[in-house]
């Protein structure tokens, strides 16, 4: 996605202690209440899912995240979600509780009591040019985490290390781990078959007893929780085999490199890394299966479906 100014976008903004949803509801109390003590005064909504920004927050910024969301949310672009239940989970106007996208212009100001908030991280951004994709990561992270690992949990939940009923998206990370995968904060890894691989980036740890294809150690921002590692690890896969700018870790990076250099399109040459194991080849079955309403195809820094 490019960055374009002024980006048009079929959703409004409103003030936050007014916003309305399409049928004309009001935020709960609450919600407001705890949106104006933090000094959100600039929102919008998507099918239910609340943006919300401070004054000085980037507005062009949330537009991008408003037409992504959208389109997260309304794959087939008929103009309406595509699963209920997946908008449900979003709807911040029915549930407190609903994930929400905070804009401010650092850290502190993206900080909230209000769950389940989902910082833009749009603000690290030294140019305008990297806003998009961190507008798309962290729209991705909210729906992926708050409505389809809920959703569709055999295929994109995750559980704790050692669960029993542990989602194909985990399972599958676990058996690229080491091969074609690792996040850059984790160390002391091991694949699939126990055997050990190194990351020069932090100080290698290694324990007895860790899971094979998960990773032992961590830096003091790590990301060795299924809870992070299986959901950076699919926005990875996702977003890459969608066609969007890939925006992921130097193992992942070399092979789809590799791959490309052989003649294949990004997309083919994620299939071909998926296609390497059994759980990742599960794992592209349910990324392509009409009946997960995820998106099949790029996201673009517009929406214009029903119209």
């Amino acid at each position: 996605m490019k960055w374009i100014a002024n980006l048009r976008s079929p959703f409004p903004f409103q003030p936050c202690a007014q916003i309305k949803n399409a049928n004309g509801d009001l935020l709960p109390a609450q919600v407001r209440q705890t949106l104006a003590s933090e000094k959100k005064t600039k929102c919008i909504q998507v099918f239910g899912t609340l943006i919300a920004g401070t004054a000085g927050a980037d507005s062009n910024a949330m537009r991008y995240s408003a037409n992504i969301i959208a389109q997260l949310l309304d794959p087939n672009c008929d103009g309406a979600v595509d699963d209920p239940k997946v908008a449900a989970k979003l709807d911040k106007f029915k549930s407190a509780e609903a994930g929400w996208i905070n804009y401010g212009t650092d850290a502190a100001s993206e900080e909230s009591t209000l769950h389940v908030s989902f910082s833009s991280q749009v603000w690290k951004a030294e140019e305008n040019s990297g806003k998009p994709s961190l507008a798309l990561e962290e729209a991705f992270h909210m729906v992926h985490q708050s409505a389809w690992a809920q959703v569709y949990p055999d295929a994109f939940g995750y559980k704790d290390w050692g669960h029993n009923k542990q989602s194909v998206a985990c399972r599958c990370m676990k058996e690229a781990q080491c091969i074609w995968y690792q996040h850059p904060e984790n160390g002391g890894c091991i694949d699939i078959n126990g055997k050990k691989c190194y990351n020069k980036e932090v100080k290698d740890v290694f324990k007895s007893g860790t899971i094979p294809g998960t990773c032992a150690s961590t830096s003091v921002d790590g990301c060795t929780d299924p809870s992070c590692d299986c959901l950076e690890f699919f926005h990875k896969v996702e977003t890459t085999w969608l066609g969007n700018k890939f925006v992921g870790y130097d193992r992942m990076g070399a092979k789809l490199k590799e791959l490309k250099r052989k003649g294949l399109t990004q997309r083919a040459a994620v299939e071909k890394l998926l296609s390497q194991s059994d759980q990742c080849s599960r794992l592209l079955q349910h990324m392509k299966d009409s009946k997960m309403a995820l998106p099949k195809k790029h996201i673009k820094e517009t929406y214009q479906c029903g119209r």
